[in-house]
């Protein structure tokens, strides 16, 4: 395998390799992690610490975020099966 940053690589050669994003959320998409996150800010409010929490998108749509749309879909099907009614 070459290195893409290896200058005697040709400029189609280095073009034709995927994008680094690209190549994480197809990744994503095969472990079922949403690919659209939202950041949450969470404060602790006895020390006063601040962290970023990852939060799925919950998408709908397949177009937006497959994995969301498929745990929505499933969670949808138990509930009109009777699973999670109250």
């Amino acid at each position: 395998m070459t290195n893409p940053h290896d200058r005697s690589t040709p400029r189609a050669v280095q073009m034709a390799q995927p994008l680094a994003r690209d190549v994480v959320e197809e990744i994503a998409k095969q472990y079922g992690v949403c690919i659209r996150p939202v950041p949450l800010r969470r404060q602790d409010i006895l020390t006063g610490q601040v962290e970023v929490i990852d939060v799925p998108c919950g998408a709908t749509l397949e177009s937006k975020c497959p994995p969301c749309a498929k745990r929505n879909r499933q969670l949808r099907r138990a509930q009109c099966r009777g699973g999670l009614a109250p």
